[in-house]
């Protein structure tokens, strides 16, 4: 079997997971800008889409690190983790699906 025929794996790598939870933890830090984060998931969107792993699944991942960030306790406003949450999954979704 050539290395072209190989089924793509549907999971993100490690190495993405641990960049994008680094990046969402920065920015409650303030050791990561907004777009060194958007870099992070337009790297994992490409990923995703190259491993025909549907974007649901890619929110899924993100939301799960999301709900684990130490640093979200910081943020005492829920309305403010909302809107940080959305703000963040918005970007995921176009970065996805950008031409």
């Amino acid at each position: 079997m050539m290395a072209s025929d190989t089924p793509p794996s549907h999971e993100l790598a490690p190495e993405t997971v641990e960049r994008i939870r680094t990046a969402l933890d920065g920015s409650f830090r303030g050791g990561a800008s907004s777009v060194g984060l958007q870099d992070v998931l337009r790297v994992a969107a490409d990923e995703a889409r190259a491993k025909e792993i549907p974007a649901e699944r890619l929110l899924i991942v993100l939301k799960h690190l999301w709900s684990d960030l130490p640093g979200l306790q910081s943020v005492k406003s829920p309305t403010e983790r909302t809107r940080l949450q959305q703000q963040i999954i918005t970007s995921c979704i176009k970065e996805y699906f950008r031409d």
